[in-house]
């Protein structure tokens, strides 16, 4: 583990940020320590207390969580000041493995996505961004859940992956701080980029429950449903019903079930319109149609 982010109000560590930059709850940690896939942490039994999170000890004290842990509001300052970003010895390291994780050199297996650039008010320029290669894996390691989401919510897979495609392409510098949203920004999180207010708004009415048995208000709490959200199964299941929403809600004004470049145009508008008879692809939908959607019939088959 490379960090803890202290978040909670009684100042426990909740949040667990691997060196893969993938964060998990407490909960979830505490099943990977009992199934052995994490090294170097033990889960702590008190009697009267919940369990807890500690590193089991050796001779250094550079990688025990006391160490590694920060607070919110240093995350926060991270986030919005790049210099004490840079400053501060974990978020400068996980600034590191960002950006050796950015794909370095434009090739013919790099995809171009097209993207605003503000400076010139242009919308065509395209933007170095995954591999191919990237792609492939991407979709690959997903397919099942991919396949299970677009049966449970009866919409085409090749739209679904389609759209997961476009989203993992724009994945941007600061999407390692995905989990910041607990702390109240209303970020878009996980595979499919979705905002936590959008999450709440899809279980309210009634699209997708990403668990059973919670109580209601429980679901809707910011740190479960950021958990929700990082959790790319549940993330693929989000923007399925997202999916199926807007091809429902639009099928008395014009049958879009069969349109990727108008759905994916859809998913991406942060205000979309209300349903009409003519609607029309922004070029990032169109990229979708015609280069996302035929690479992923290509992976999946």
């Amino acid at each position: 583990m490379i960090f803890v982010a202290n978040i909670s109000l009684d100042r426990k560590n909740i949040l667990f940020i691997s060196e893969e930059l993938k964060a998990y709850s407490l909960e979830s940690l505490l099943l990977l320590e009992k199934s052995k896939e994490v090294k170097g942490l033990r889960v702590i039994y008190p009697i009267d207390k919940a369990p807890y999170i500690r590193m089991i000890q050796n001779k250094s004290k550079s990688d025990n969580l006391g160490s590694l842990s920060i607070a919110n509001k240093q995350l926060w300052r991270a986030y919005k000041d790049i210099n004490y970003r840079f400053s501060n010895p974990i978020t400068q390291k996980l600034e590191k493995i960002r950006n050796g994780n950015i794909t370095p050199i434009i090739s013919k297996d790099t995809l171009m996505i097209l993207g605003w650039n503000k400076a010139i008010q242009d919308y065509s320029i395209r933007i170095p961004s995954k591999t191919r290669t990237e792609v492939r894996t991407h979709i690959t390691r997903y397919k099942s859940a991919i396949l299970q989401a677009a049966n449970f919510h009866k919409i085409d897979v090749y739209m679904l992956a389609s759209i997961l495609v476009d989203e993992y392409c724009r994945l941007g510098p600061d999407d390692w701080l995905d989990w910041l949203g607990v702390l109240g920004f209303d970020t878009s999180i996980g595979l499919a980029q979705i905002k936590i207010e959008t999450a709440k708004s899809v279980i309210k009415k009634g699209l997708y429950t990403p668990e059973k048995g919670l109580d209601f208000e429980s679901i809707l709490g910011r740190e479960k449903l950021l958990f929700f959200l990082t959790d790319p199964t549940h993330s693929i299941n989000f923007c399925a019903a997202i999916i199926r929403n807007i091809i429902d809600r639009w099928k008395y004004k014009f049958d879009l079930a069969e349109r990727p470049d108008l759905v994916g145009t859809l998913y991406s508008l942060s205000n979309p319109p209300a349903p009409h008879a003519h609607p029309r692809s922004n070029k990032r939908g169109i990229q979708i149609q015609t280069e996302f959607y035929p690479l992923v019939k290509e992976i999946l088959g």
